[in-house]
């Protein structure tokens, strides 16, 4: 809700976008690590989340 309320008013560069999204991973992994967790699952969480994102990403942009 705030992104849209912001979007008129505010213009971001696209690698600022990129960079808000990367401490996401390293905090599943630390989580994970902390709490004993299965670390293979956490990265494959990672990575196949990040595949999905990439590909919509694409797709959304050969849309428009």
């Amino acid at each position: 809700m705030l992104l849209a309320l912001a979007t008129p008013l505010v213009t971001l560069p696209d690698a600022y976008l990129l960079m808000a999204a990367m401490p996401t991973g390293i905090n599943t992994l630390v989580v994970a690590h902390v709490y004993g967790l299965d670390l293979r699952i956490a990265a494959g969480a990672i990575a196949w989340s990040t595949t999905i994102v990439v590909a919509a990403g694409v797709a959304a942009a050969l849309l428009t």
